[in-house]
């Protein structure tokens, strides 16, 4: 091996394990390999450009010149128009080695407006790539004399562009990195916030729900939280569904960072996407936390005594219609037999709580995908003039002996972790018992269907 083989290995191996060129600052790292190029190559200059994607300009970027560099040279700008050939050769990314500066196909065109004036005679030009297309140029000149190029000198150089790339791509990893975390940061700080109103709404729900139980003013409870249920997993659905994208891609981004083959248009979609995602998850936080609210007021606006004459007939029909979609979907048949000109003086807004809660615990806990024929039907009749009886019945699956004696116990579920409460029937032993002053009862037979029978009087005073 040539000393001056070794040499150029010993020079490219101090600056292959310099901390400068992956740091992350372009130009300090081009500085470090214009001086390494100048004093390896034994040359007068060195200069680093950068070169635009069509080929067409080039930006000097650091010129070091007899052992220091010229800061005036910094920012100088040479164009294709200027000068088509060198630039062709650029564009062909290939090394242009020129003894003679002067006379050389690629570099002639140089000699009186930049090769005499500086006394320059040889040029060794070659691109610094980064992901495979040229970037930059490292540009080493001898002046006074003629330099006969080498092949060593060519690998040299060739090498000193390898490191001006990876240090290209270090600034790219590091301003990455410096996105990442600002945009880690950002989302963290949005998922906080979001999770504190959440929770704060959250708690003036239960506590809410909690007055409301204890004064006997809580409206159709079992009906609300289905409702309230069904509409916020809708934006729960999207924002988790949004979530674990955003973690995927987070997670695909540090792959490629890992791997170092994360490219700058990478980065860019990844940037576009996250904020695409992380807006629908706060638009659809946003709507959960809406919604919540809503529900809570509307538990508030019905705990309310209203006590007026209205048709029974009327009253039952709307809440037949009213859960229609959920009787639909579990293909559930339901019939009301009621004299459609029965009116009583009560709380029609109760007694549709009633008759929601009656038929929703029907369609969840009657059937299952075994059911034959499903269907629900209420019966309204007058065992006396100022008495009225309603029948709620299916032909489902029925109760066990031990079910009937807990299903008023608030609280009480067979669908623990499936969504229901456990406070559905016990509302509706409150509202009939306390405000109907009416009695309520459980005929059932494992696998022959499910009543519930209720008796109050036609008539309630406002007290």
């Amino acid at each position: 091996m040539s000393s001056i083989h070794s040499l150029y290995n010993k020079a490219l191996l101090q600056l292959s394990l310099s901390p400068t060129i992956e740091g992350g600052d372009y130009q300090k790292a081009a500085e470090l390999i214009a001086k390494s190029a100048t004093v390896g190559l034994n040359v007068t200059r060195t200069s680093i450009w950068s070169l635009d994607p069509g080929f067409h300009e080039m930006v000097c970027i650091c010129l070091y010149d007899n052992g220091s560099f010229q800061e005036d040279f910094v920012g100088y700008r040479l164009s294709e128009d200027d000068f088509p050939k060198y630039f062709k050769a650029l564009a062909e990314q290939r090394t242009i080695l020129a003894s003679d500066a002067r006379t050389h196909k690629d570099t002639a065109e140089f000699t009186e407006s930049y090769l005499q004036p500086l006394n320059i005679y040889s040029m060794l030009d070659a691109p610094i790539r980064k992901e495979g297309k040229a970037v930059g140029i490292i540009c080493c000149e001898q002046t006074k004399e003629i330099k006969e190029w080498t092949v060593e000198d060519e690998s040299f150089v060739g090498a000193l562009t390898d490191i001006a790339g990876r240090s290209l791509i270090a600034v790219d990893h590091r301003k990455a990195e410096k996105e990442l975390k600002q945009l880690n940061e950002e989302l963290e700080q949005r998922i906080a916030e979001r999770t504190k109103n959440l929770e704060e709404t959250i708690e003036e729900l239960q506590n809410t729900q909690k007055q409301l139980v204890e004064s006997e003013k809580l409206a159709s409870l079992g009906s609300l939280v289905a409702g309230v249920s069904h509409e916020v997993n809708t934006p729960l659905g999207v924002g988790l569904t949004s979530s674990t994208l955003l973690k995927e891609k987070v997670q695909h981004l540090n792959t490629l960072f890992d791997s170092q083959k994360l490219s700058q248009s990478a980065l860019t979609d990844f940037l576009k996407d996250a904020r695409e995602t992380c807006d629908i998850l706060e638009n659809n936080l946003h709507k959960a936390a809406n919604l919540i609210t809503n529900f809570k007021q509307l538990a508030v606006n019905q705990s309310s005594d209203q006590i007026f004459t209205f048709n029974v007939y009327e009253t039952l029909h709307a809440s037949l219609v009213s859960l229609n979609h959920i009787l639909k979907k579990g293909h559930i048949k339901s019939k009301l037999n009621c004299d459609k000109a029965l009116k009583i003086t009560s709380n029609a807004g109760e007694l549709s709580q009633i008759a929601t809660n009656l038929i929703l615990n029907a369609s969840i806990h009657a059937f299952n995908e075994n059911s034959v024929d499903p269907s629900i039907e209420i019966n309204v009749t007058e065992p006396s003039h100022n008495e009225l009886e309603i029948r709620f019945s299916d032909n489902g699956k029925g109760m066990s002996e031990d079910i009937m004696k807990k299903a008023f116990e608030p609280f009480f579920t067979t669908k623990r972790g499936q969504g229901g409460s456990g406070l559905g029937l016990h509302l509706v032993y409150n509202l009939v018992t306390q405000k109907f002053k009416g009695n309520i009862v459980i005929e059932s037979e494992l696998n022959h269907g499910t009543s519930f029978i209720i008796n109050f009087p036609t008539r309630l005073e406002n007290s």
